[in-house]
């Protein structure tokens, strides 16, 4: 499995960085900063899922690659506003996307964080554009990106507000399973999404039984991995983890740890 990962993440790495949608932005350091973490690799599992999906049923993982860039592209400007609201300097032991733009702009904290920001708008716009600019019927794509946009927007955002939310309850601690709600549309509705549109890319359609069960499977196993990164984020090693420890603590953000 950890084969088939690697690969699957050399062919959406490679895949992003050809990708030209950026290539007219200004100025050059927000074009940079959109680019910076999507073309840094990692373990896209997001985008492995959708394929694996794809597969299972029979469909053309070559042609579902435009759907696996977009959902881990969409996973990345949610990353790069999760920095800036949580105020995280690093990821994946390197500079976060404000960061990095604070140092090669030369610009102030606020003026890093603005840019950051419409980085994170930019990479939504690249999501959608390569839904849209996939070889899938015209239908299907349109289908395609207004699931993204429920499960990506309306859900994923609402499941940060909640994160953020709980912070601005402190002291009062939300029960179990608010934190456990959280997670579900935090974490849960992005990896939902990723095996839900490798379902429609090889069935040819959004709605159905399949899609269903796998996309409430992944749903479940996004909860698990959110309880996994609390731990890790709370008793892990910083060389391993890539990030500070106990910044969940330090901005007040409960979790179901305590």
């Amino acid at each position: 499995m950890q084969d088939e990962l690697r690969c699957t993440a050399e062919k959406i790495t490679g895949f992003i960085r050809q990708d030209k949608y950026l290539e007219n932005v200004l100025p050059g350091y927000l074009r940079d900063g959109a680019e910076y973490y999507p073309q840094a690799g990692g373990k896209r599992l997001r985008p492995a899922i959708l394929l694996w999906c794809c597969g299972l049923l029979g469909g053309d993982r070559k042609k579902a690659l435009p759907l696996a860039a977009a959902v881990e592209i969409w996973h990345n400007w949610t990353l790069v506003h999760d920095d800036i609201i949580d105020n995280d300097e690093f990821r994946r032991s390197q500079p976060s996307t404000h960061r990095k733009i604070k140092i090669s702009a030369e610009l102030s904290d606020e003026g890093a964080k603005s840019m950051a920001l419409l980085a994170g708008d930019l990479q939504q716009g690249w999501a959608v554009d390569l839904i849209g600019r996939s070889s899938y019927p015209d239908k299907l794509k349109n289908e395609m990106i207004l699931l993204m946009l429920k499960r990506g927007n309306v859900e994923l955002i609402s499941g940060e507000a909640l994160d953020v939310n709980f912070s601005l309850r402190f002291p009062a601690l939300p029960p179990g399973d608010e934190v456990l709600r959280m997670y579900e549309l935090k974490t849960g509705a992005l990896l939902r999404l990723a095996a839900e549109l490798g379902v429609a890319a090889a069935t040819g359609t959004i709605d159905s039984e399949t899609s269903g069960i796998l996309g409430k499977m992944f749903s479940n196993a996004g909860v698990a991995f959110q309880l996994r990164d609390d731990y890790l984020g709370m008793y892990g090693n910083y060389s391993k983890l890539g990030k500070a420890i106990c910044g969940d603590l330090r901005e007040r953000k409960p979790t179901d740890l305590f």
